[in-house]
């Protein structure tokens, strides 16, 4: 549909643009001379577009999927940040591995703990203050190079204070950051002062990287190896200890960024958790020593349960669910 009117949209510019300059070649005598001049400024305007549309070779085509890709961005930006959008798969996969690894099923809870490693990943990139980072990196090597590209080195720095000054996730922002990138490295990078941009810029790097969500993001890492290495020797208490440590650092940055906020609705079973929460045959428990579990409601209930005696851990609490209708935006 979006590709649709895209296409609709692409059209009647061009064909806009065929109408009104042949429009304005005979107008002339009957307006006022303001209105002239007003319209010969739009006649000058579109053809210039009309120019710079043939000079690059745009298309229709081309053009209808330029406006798609505008609209899509559109959309991703009014709807949640990436880094909530990342944390509710994150929450439903850590769920998941938890109940495998309590029924000491070993592929299935290497192959979540993978999936696992794979969203940590994606909410680390994620953080603002990863994404200072890296803009930061690239401006240091321009800074550093023989001849130092200024040009270069201003954009990144740009593009780092844009997310330092970005109002939402306050608390995800590190403090002070940009003002550091504002006046002082895009200060230093205007007049050409390379060695002093670079000093400013290894600060904010540093500043960065001591931020408490980056942090979090690297234990939550470190503890998705952890459990991978003890599911492999069968030491499954130790397994689901280092997951309920992954599952507090992920509520507590649930609680930062208001998750809750972007979801109303409560959590439904999903047909993934549903599986990997399926019990065991009665012959496999006693085999093993253990009682029979009661059956099962569905995976919302088996979120809830307590784990095995071996840790006395309490279960993470369900993940939200993505909203169905349009998030509304975060509290200022």
């Amino acid at each position: 549909m979006r590709r649709l009117l895209g296409i609709v949209c692409a059209v009647a510019l061009v064909f806009l643009l065929g109408c009104q300059l042949s429009q304005t070649g005979g107008a002339g005598t009957q307006l006022t001379s303001e209105e002239q001049a007003t319209t010969d400024q739009e006649a000058r305007e579109l053809r210039e577009i009309k120019q710079l549309l043939e000079q690059t070779g745009l298309t229709v085509s081309t053009l209808a999927e330029d406006i798609e890709a505008q609209a899509e961005l559109q959309r991703l930006e009014a709807g949640p940040p990436a880094v909530v959008r990342d944390l509710w798969p994150a929450q439903r996969v850590l769920g998941a591995a938890l109940q495998a690894a309590q029924l000491k099923k070993g592929p299935e809870t290497l192959t979540l703990l993978g999936r696992l490693k794979g969203l940590a990943r994606a909410l680390y990139s994620d953080l603002p203050a990863a994404q200072i980072i890296t803009h930061a990196e690239r401006a240091l090597l321009s800074l550093q190079l023989s001849e130092p590209n200024y040009e270069d080195a201003a954009a990144e720095v740009t593009a780092a204070y844009n997310v330092a000054s970005d109002p939402k996730l306050p608390k995800l922002r590190p403090s002070g950051v940009d003002s550091l990138l504002q006046t002082g490295a895009k200060a230093h990078i205007t007049a050409g002062q390379a060695e002093a941009a670079i000093d400013v810029l290894g600060s904010v790097v540093n500043k960065c990287a001591d931020h408490w969500s980056l942090q979090m993001l690297d234990r939550a890492l470190t503890g998705v190896d952890s459990a991978a290495l003890a599911v492999e020797r069968g030491a499954w208490p130790v397994v689901e200890a280092e997951l309920m440590e992954i599952s507090r650092e992920l509520t507590e940055l649930a609680e930062q960024v208001h998750l809750q906020s972007y979801s109303a609705a409560p959590a439904e079973p999903g047909a993934e958790t549903a599986v990997e929460a399926e019990q065991p045959a009665e012959a496999e428990q006693a085999a093993e020593g253990e009682q029979p579990a009661a059956p099962e409601e569905g995976a919302a209930g088996a979120a809830g349960e307590q784990p095995g005696a071996e840790t006395g851990a309490e279960q993470p609490a369900p993940a939200a669910e993505p909203p169905a209708t349009t998030p509304q935006a975060e509290p200022g």
